[in-house]
């Protein structure tokens, strides 16, 4: 990731993967490696991804909907790539 002043950072796994559709594209993250972005993703371990027009996560809202952008939200997130830059 680049901030807007150019500063990089990332996370590393040393396992990521996404399940079938048919498992609601589980999320499995370990290992994590810190290179100065943080463990954000591991609020998100084992959640299905959510969409606006599929909702599968935690809350009881729709976090797609509510934070504009799908991802592996639990009761919505601490990590949003997806959504809009506010």
């Amino acid at each position: 990731m680049e901030d807007f002043e150019g500063n990089k950072a990332s996370a590393h796994y040393r396992i990521c993967s996404v399940d079938f559709e048919f498992n609601g594209y589980n999320l499995t993250v370990s290992g994590f490696i810190n290179k100065g972005a943080g463990d954000s993703t591991i609020y998100h371990k084992g959640m299905k991804f959510s969409t606006f027009d599929k909702d599968q996560d935690s809350w009881p809202e729709n976090c797609a909907s509510t934070y504009m952008g799908g991802f592996w939200f639990n009761k919505c997130h601490y990590a949003n790539p997806n959504g809009v830059n506010r």
